[in-house]
């Protein structure tokens, strides 16, 4: 019968084993230093930015100075250190008719339901052709029924089939060669109609915004109020 031993003693001393743990907690403690400054640098901006504190960023060659709380997105929230963000896009959203931020305390209710609200695109596209330019060689020859009088002194062509899954329509201004254009669509599965509007101020920036169709009636205040937001944003 083999009898047990014990195994042979290392001649480690206690001393060692003590600085090999210190060292150890050392490295961990210095490593979990480094990825909280880290993640502070990514998250920190978050919260940083209030609401009304300006972000400035380019979109394109223009130069924009926005409060944080208009945009959509968090990630356009945050300037990165020692430049200004360039974007070819950005999206912001807007309650109307004061074109305030979401959730403003100042911005009114209406017997307590929320504010229509509108998603203005702020973009760089020089080349892009105006829904304008396709009105006469397109919209008007796919249109079925022909020109109608529409609301708030437009016309209207209707895109869609009488069974199609979406109703789609332009609505336009007859009165001027460049003046108010939009394409409104409305699913089937809803009975909400967004239209959708270009403007091109120039410089290659495109203005495309988003609203509710019960708004058509106010175009002409929309149209204007849009552009005079957009222009209160410039940073020249």
């Amino acid at each position: 019968m083999v009898r047990p031993t014990l195994p042979a003693a290392t001649n480690a001393k206690p001393l060692h084993f003590t600085m090999l743990a210190a060292a150890l907690c050392v490295l961990t403690s210095a490593y979990v230093a480094d990825r909280a400054v880290y993640w502070s640098g990514v998250i920190a901006p978050l919260f940083q930015n209030h609401r009304h504190s300006l972000v400035s960023l380019s979109i394109g060659p223009h130069p924009f100075e926005i409060p944080a709380g208009y945009f959509r997105s968090a990630q356009h929230r945050i300037a990165a250190d020692g430049e200004v963000p360039r974007h070819q896009q950005v999206s912001l959203l807007m309650t109307w008719p004061d074109l305030k931020m979401p959730g403003d305390e100042d911005a009114p209710a209406r017997f307590g339901e929320p504010l229509p609200l509108i998603q203005v695109n702020l973009e760089n596209n020089p080349r892009r052709e105006s829904l304008r330019t396709q009105l006469d060689p397109v919209y008007k020859r796919l249109a079925r029924g022909g020109e109608k009088a529409a609301e708030a002194g437009l016309n209207m062509l209707t895109l869609s089939g009488q069974n199609a899954q979406n109703r789609d329509i332009i609505v336009y201004d007859p009165e001027a060669d460049d003046g108010f254009i939009a394409r409104c669509v409305r699913k089937r599965s809803t009975d909400k109609a967004v239209c959708h509007r270009s403007i091109t101020p120039g410089g290659g920036l495109l203005i495309r915004y988003q609203f509710d169709q019960t708004l058509l009636p106010d175009w002409r205040r929309l149209d204007r109020a849009v552009q005079a937001k957009v222009g209160t944003f410039n940073a020249f």
